[in-house]
């Protein structure tokens, strides 16, 4: 007797945590870090108005699972002709013990990039195409129409040589405002109320100083322009980066992990043409380190561009060193790279930062059929749209 033909459905929010648990509880004990997924679950608005579960099985027994996130169309935008459109990001592949190695999770991937084509409805917004952070390389997603975002691989920039020279103290005393804010563009929130400190440009506290306005609670999504036309970019949603805040700081306090807050501000420089970025502490439960979530170099005409970028990166080392934190890190983007390579302008800058392979956190994209040979890569992916 023939077996029976595989089956892709949507499943019921809470319909694989018992699944989950087994893989990602990290000791917890089942019961309680199952209420925990449903009081995040259900408690928070963005995950779910666009979170979807998808399962593939076979008769009565499920095989794999996955999630898809609906990325909105303000935060998904490539360059013109095709200004503005959706993304659909993947997490949480997972197949069950037992069935792996069999082709199950990329059988469901393609199967539920099928359906949401198929359904995407034609007045919407246009469906660019998918989005997933690999933990296990490109071998699997590659034959999906998965690629890579960078030729030469994937690696953040990280320091180790803390800035103790920026005296930022007050820092430390900043806690996360309730509700937290967003910026968009980051100057337009006349509600906050930022904290103004003085950075030095050089390399001594007696250099140039320049004023920089620390928001806590809120969060940017940079808006830089894309000059290739063929290239994706898109920038963190502020709703996207509280949803996983949350669920960090629910993490830890499961894991009874000390009394460090999870926190995150933004840093805005109104005299480099408003360049901006967010930081946030300990971004998971077991690093120790400051993560620059989203950078914006800010206008280049209004003095923005590498050296304001540098100046941000220093900022970020000193934050860490007030917040007594070991080390930060950067996910590379070519503005970043460039900012920190430019021997002219930035080696005091350059040499406080090396660069890392990245483990696991592998951006890919995979354009839709209808984009397939318009937008070629998936460009400047900031660490705020890890998924």
């Amino acid at each position: 007797m023939s077996a029976s033909p595989l089956c892709i459905r949507r499943a019921s929010p809470g319909g694989c945590d018992a699944w989950y648990s087994r893989e990602w509880s990290f000791g917890v004990p089942t019961a309680t870090w199952l209420d925990r997924e449903a009081a995040f679950r259900d408690g928070d608005s963005w995950v779910r108005g666009r979170r979807q579960l998808w399962t593939l099985s076979r008769g009565d027994e499920a095989l794999a699972s996955c999630e898809t996130y609906l990325l909105s169309p303000a935060h998904a935008a490539a360059a013109a002709p095709h200004a503005h459109g959706v993304l659909h990001g993947f997490a949480s592949v997972f197949v069950n013990e037992g069935h792996r190695r069999r082709g199950h999770a990329s059988a469901l991937l393609r199967g539920v990039m099928e359906a949401l084509e198929r359904e995407h409805a034609p007045e919407a917004a246009p469906l660019l195409g998918f989005v997933l952070f690999s933990d296990v390389g490109d071998r699997l997603y590659a034959p999906l129409g998965f690629s890579v975002w960078e030729r030469g691989g994937v690696s953040d920039w990280v320091s180790t040589r803390l800035d103790t020279l920026l005296e930022l103290p007050a820092l430390l005393l900043l806690e996360e405002q309730a509700p937290p804010r967003s910026l968009l563009p980051a100057a337009a929130d006349s509600s906050a109320q930022p904290l103004r400190v003085q950075l030095p440009l050089g390399d001594t506290p007696q250099d140039a100083l320049i004023e920089v306005e620390l928001l806590p609670g809120a969060m940017v999504c940079p808006s830089d322009a894309l000059a290739d036309a063929s290239a994706l970019r898109v920038s963190p949603d502020p709703a996207l980066l509280r949803c996983w805040l949350r669920y960090g700081r629910g993490n830890r306090a499961l894991l009874r992990e000390g009394a460090r807050l999870l926190r995150y501000h933004t840093a805005v420089l109104p005299a480099l043409g408003g360049a901006c970025c967010t930081f946030n502490y300990n971004w998971a439960h077991d690093i120790d380190e400051l993560c620059v979530l989203a950078l914006s170099a800010g206008e280049p005409g209004a003095g923005g561009g590498a050296a304001a970028t540098r100046a941000l990166l220093r900022l970020a080392r000193g934050v860490a060193a007030a917040a007594g934190l070991a080390r930060v890190r950067i996910w590379e983007t070519g503005a970043i790279s460039r900012a920190l390579e430019d021997a002219a302008a930035g080696e005091a800058e350059g040499a406080a930062w090396q660069r890392e392979a990245r483990d696991g956190s592998v951006p890919m994209f995979c354009p839709s059929q209808r984009y397939r040979g318009v937008i070629s890569e998936w460009v400047d992916v900031q660490a705020g749209m890890w998924l």
